[in-house]
């Protein structure tokens, strides 16, 4: 009898730890199943948002995590519809064919993507069955709201109070171009608070005639051609710049120079002649040179002559793009 007992109770163990073992299992089997929200976020409401990002694990875990933080914050982006194409997202009022409409292109092409505030990442989960990670972030519309007229009450203070200021025309131009620039960036605000509140900030008076006067700063700078050696490119140049919206002045008066060097090529086939402009172009400020870049031009005529007169006015069209990113890039 004292044997059978011994046996049931061995037998009783067993079934203890085997039933042990299998909690345990079950346990872990639960610790590692994926969040419900991996497949179903939680239910938005008209304050609170939730999105899922995901990425796969490349290299290594915390980089998919990374990686899987920008998905979430694409996604967002995509509920409250504010990825708006930066040519289109906002107008700044400048006359076409002015030095300051070529500035306000060039701001709009540089200008950074907007990063969303109220958004948290509330939980995270790798799955290594199928190698990827998942955040899951939400965004707060009403702390975002109010973050956002924060903000563009304090860009209104400074773009209102913004003077041109005196100086020379490099001194003028970083003025004007930090006033465009905080405009831009005040506008995009502006757009995002739209969206998400239906109701925007409308720019004042006063920062409404600052930006005519950055314009009229911007369109005022002056050009002056150099150092070619060749009289009939300078003067076709300076007609074609002027086309532009950028004012040539004399050598020596002006606030900025350019340095060209052109190397032609020519060649004619089937009665046409293509006349090609390879120029390395040198802005200047008094003896400092502010930047660098290349240029090529093709003209195309029966008439050599007239072929060249078309790749220069190729240069001056290329010039007006190329000096203003190239400004920016300095300032």
């Amino acid at each position: 009898m004292a044997y059978k007992h011994a046996i049931l109770a061995s037998l009783l163990l067993i079934l203890a730890g085997c039933e042990s073992t299998q909690v345990h299992a079950k346990a872990d089997k639960q610790t590692n199943a994926a969040p419900k929200w991996v497949m179903v976020p939680p239910a938005s409401s008209n304050e609170l948002l939730y999105a899922v990002g995901s990425a796969p694990i490349t290299l290594n875990e915390e980089l998919a995590r990374k990686a899987a933080e920008e998905s979430a914050r694409a996604e967002i982006a995509k509920l409250i519809q504010v990825e708006v194409n930066a040519t289109t997202e906002v107008n700044i009022a400048s006359s076409n064919g002015s030095i300051s409409s070529h500035f306000n292109e060039a701001i709009v092409n540089r200008a950074p993507r907007l990063e969303l505030s109220g958004i948290q990442f509330k939980d995270s989960y790798i799955d290594k069955a199928r190698n990827s990670a998942y955040i899951l972030a939400s965004f707060d519309k009403v702390q975002a709201i109010a973050d956002l007229q924060t903000k563009i009450h304090f860009a209104d203070g400074e773009l209102n109070a913004w003077q041109s200021g005196m100086g020379d025309g490099l001194q003028k131009l970083r003025a004007a171009i930090g006033f465009k620039t905080q405009l831009f960036e005040r506008q995009r605000l502006n757009q995002q608070l739209v969206f998400l509140a239906n109701e925007g900030i409308s720019l004042a008076t006063g920062i409404s005639l600052n930006n005519q006067l950055a314009d009229q700063v911007l369109d005022s700078l002056s050009f002056s051609i150099e150092g070619s050696r060749d009289a009939a490119l300078e003067s076709k140049l300076a007609e074609m710049l002027n086309q532009q919206g950028i004012r040539v002045a004399a050598s020596g008066q002006s606030d900025f120079s350019l340095t060209y060097q052109v190397r032609w090529r020519a060649m004619s086939r089937d009665n046409m002649f293509y006349s090609i402009a390879d120029a390395n172009v040198s802005l200047k400020h008094k003896n400092t040179i502010l930047n660098t870049f290349k240029q090529k031009a093709k003209g195309v005529s029966s008439d050599p002559d007239y072929a060249k007169d078309k790749a220069i006015e190729k240069l001056g069209e290329l010039f007006a793009q190329e000096m203003s990113e190239g400004l920016l890039a300095t300032l």
